[in-house]
């Protein structure tokens, strides 16, 4: 017989808790009407030593066991437990996926060239292995996607790893726990706005802010006009980046505070043509 998690969950707790009663439920009623497990006493149930043995035994004829699947399995793993779906309690197949590219140069993993058109996914484990200068880790997708068609950035003749910084499919924890972990300087590529400064002023061992020069980066925020980049997050922001004294960021955030406004990544990429 097939039953679905939340059953076969239940029959666990049976089995191994053995608890005397449990709270009235639709799981409870099932096995009262349907499997003679337990006995309705008004709003709750009441089970007995022969109802724990009961749902021990319809485990064992499904092929179940009577624990869980430990933490962090695989699905493969699951397939070997007949009955169950191997969704239930493993590990989604997007976990511990980093997305990685090499934006300048040659950044290897053993042998294998990480890839510049596209992109590569690796685990954390591999990622720490990749062979590079510098790590760049890129704020949004499509400019990681797409960060060759970025022509300005100057790379420095540098072997550079990009790191997309990540989203609900490539979750940002694993990307900067890899960044971490690695010893490289890190530049950043984000948002010219408080809140993509906050997340460089974040980054260890960082190095780099990428943006234009001081010029084009002028003429071009006040082309956009994003006032509201600035104006909505300098609440949040604020205090953060004012205790800043030097570097990168202060740098970063001492243009932004003279031009009282910001400007997307999806601008910056744009201005290859403005900057030649």
């Amino acid at each position: 017989m097939l039953f679905t998690t939340v059953q076969i969950q239940f029959l666990r707790r049976l089995a191994t808790e053995r608890p005397t009663q449990s709270a009235g439920s639709q799981v409870a009623e099932f096995f009262s009407s349907d499997q003679g497990i337990g006995v309705r006493m008004g709003r709750r149930y009441e089970y007995s030593p022969a109802d724990h043995a009961k749902a021990a035994q319809l485990l064992s004829n499904s092929g179940l066991s009577l624990l869980d699947l430990p933490a962090g399995s695989t699905r493969a793993q699951a397939v070997e437990r007949p009955g169950v779906s191997e969704k239930v309690g493993t590990v989604g197949p997007h976990a511990d996926s980093i997305a990685v590219k090499t934006a300048s140069g040659l950044c290897t993993h053993g042998v294998e060239a990480i890839a510049t058109t596209g992109y590569s996914v690796l685990t954390t484990e591999q990622a720490l292995r990749v062979k590079a200068d510098r790590i760049l880790v890129v704020e949004n997708f499509e400019t990681f996607r797409w960060l060759a068609r970025t022509q300005w950035i100057d790379y420095q003749g540098l072997n550079v790893m990009a790191v997309y910084r990540g989203d609900p499919l490539y979750k940002i924890d694993d990307a900067l726990r890899v960044v971490a972990a690695r010893q490289e300087p890190v530049w950043t590529y984000f948002d010219f706005d408080p809140a993509g400064l906050s997340m460089s002023a974040t980054m260890p061992r960082l190095e780099r802010v990428i943006l234009p020069n001081t010029e084009v980066l002028s003429r071009t925020v006040r082309k956009a006009r994003q006032l509201h980049l600035y104006v909505d997050q300098l609440s949040q922001y604020e205090v953060t980046l004012d205790v800043l004294r030097a570097g990168p960021v202060f740098d970063a955030w001492k243009l932004m505070r003279s031009l009282r406004a910001g400007i997307s990544q999806e601008w910056l990429d744009t201005l290859n043509l403005e900057i030649k």
